[in-house]
C-alpha cells in the first residue's frame, strides 16, 4: 500500500479537490486532514459507470476483494472523469503490487514513513516493546516468534526489534520476564507507555529514547521503562552550559569522581530504598554501623549527608548530571 500512499501524496498539487481513500468504511488518508477517520456508509450496489454517488462524494471502488475506495469530495461532471481516471490508476497500481502486511504497514508508521491512521476494530491498549542487540538480531528471531507468536513483531533493522503488545490485563507486561529467561543479558529491552493502536508511533519514539537514555547512562535493568527515565529526561534537555552551572553551584569543591563503585551502589540503593538505614543495610547484608561508616565516607568526599533529604536530592540530581555528561563523551 505504501506506492498508493505515495501516489496519492504527490497527485494533491495537480487537483483543486480534496480527495482521499476509504478501507472498510473509514477514510485512512486524504489530502484534507479533517476527512481523516470519517465514516462512509453507502450502497456499494448503486453504481454508474464504475462510480458510486454519495452524499456529494463521488467514489471508485478500486479492489473487488477488499473494501477500498477512492473517493473525491464533488460530484460534478470534471471530477467523476478524474474519480474514475486515478481509480483505474490505482487499481492498475494495486493488482501489480502485493498487499503490505500489517508488519510492513507498523513500520513504515513507526519510523514516520507514513502517516496513515491504523484501523483496529478492538478497543485494546498497546505498548511498544523494543529489543535491541549488540549481536543481529537474526539469531534469537525464532524464539522471539514463539514467545510473542500473538503478538505482531516488526524487524526495524538488523539490531531491533519492535513487539507490539496488545495489552489485555496488568498481567500482559509479564510475557517479559520469558523472553529475559531465555536470552539474559543479550538484548536490550526497552517500553513506551500504553496506547491505543493509531499512537503506537508515540509508544516506541519513547521506547527508543529509553533505550539512548540507558546507554548514554550505561545503567541497564531487566525491562526498562519510558515511565522510569523522567528525570533523566529533563536533565538531558538541559544544555551543556546549564548542566554545569549546577554542579559548580553544588559540588564545585568535590570530586564525584573520588566515589568508587562500592560507594556507588550503596548510594543507589540507599536511593532505592528512600533512605532507610536499617532496609539498605539488610538488602547489602551490612551492619548498620558499616552503612553508616560508608554514608559518612560518602559525606566526606562529596559534602553532602545524604540521610539529610535535600542532599541526598542534590546528590542524586549531580550524579545523573555528571553521568549525562561522560555518556554523552563516550
Amino acid at each position: 500500500m505504501k506506492l498508493i500512499y505515495d501516489y496519492l501524496y504527490k497527485i494533491k498539487d495537480f487537483t483543486m479537490y480534496d480527495y482521499g481513500l476509504i478501507i472498510d468504511n473509514v477514510a485512512v488518508w486524504s489530502n484534507n486532514e479533517k476527512l481523516l477517520n470519517s465514516n462512509f456508509i453507502f450502497n456499494s450496489n448503486n453504481i454508474h459507470n464504475d462510480l458510486i454517488y454519495y452524499n456529494g462524494y463521488t467514489l471508485y471502488h478500486v479492489n473487488n476483494m477488499k473494501e477500498i475506495y477512492f473517493f473525491i469530495c464533488s460530484n460534478d461532471d470534471k471530477s467523476k472523469n478524474l474519480c474514475k481516471l486515478i481509480g483505474l490508476s490505482l487499481e492498475n497500481m494495486l493488482s501489480n503490487d502485493k498487499e503490505e502486511s500489517k508488519e510492513n504497514i507498523l513500520k513504515n508508521v513507526l519510523l514516520g514513513n507514513s502517516s496513515i491512521n491504523i484501523k483496529e476494530n478492538d478497543n485494546h491498549d498497546y505498548s511498544s516493546i523494543l529489543l535491541t542487540s549488540k549481536s543481529p538480531i537474526n539469531e534469537y528471531s525464532s524464539l522471539i516468534k514463539s514467545i510473542f507468536k500473538n503478538e505482531t513483531i516488526i524487524q526495524i533493522d538488523d539490531y531491533n526489534i519492535v513487539i507490539v503488545l496488545k495489552i489485555i490485563d496488568l498481567d500482559s507486561f509479564d510475557i517479559l520476564n520469558i523472553l529475559i529467561s531465555k536470552i539474559s543479558k543479550n538484548i536490550n529491552i526497552s517500553v513506551g507507555s500504553t496506547v491505543k493502536i493509531n499512537n503506537i508511533k508515540k509508544s516506541y519514539n519513547e521506547a527508543l529514547e529509553t533505550y539512548k537514555i540507558n546507554k548514554i547512562l550505561n545503567n541497564w535493568t531487566d525491562i526498562n521503562y519510558f515511565k522510569d527515565i523522567s528525570l533523566e529526561l529533563l536533565l538531558n534537555s538541559l544544555d551543556k552550559e546549564a548542566s554545569l552551572n549546577y554542579l559548580n553551584t553544588n559540588v564545585n569543591n568535590y570530586d564525584l569522581g573520588s566515589l568508587d563503585q562500592e560507594l556507588l551502589f550503596t548510594i543507589q540503593k540507599f536511593f532505592d530504598n528512600n533512605l532507610s538505614v536499617s532496609e539498605t543495610s539488610r538488602q547489602l547484608f551490612l551492619h548498620r554501623n558499616t552503612l553508616i561508616y560508608r554514608l559518612e565516607k560518602i559525606k566526606k568526599i562529596t559534602g553532602l549527608d545524604i540521610q539529610n533529604f535535600n542532599d541526598a536530592l542534590t546528590l542524586k540530581l549531580s550524579l545523573l548530571i555528571q553521568n549525562l555528561i561522560n555518556g554523552k563523551r563516550a
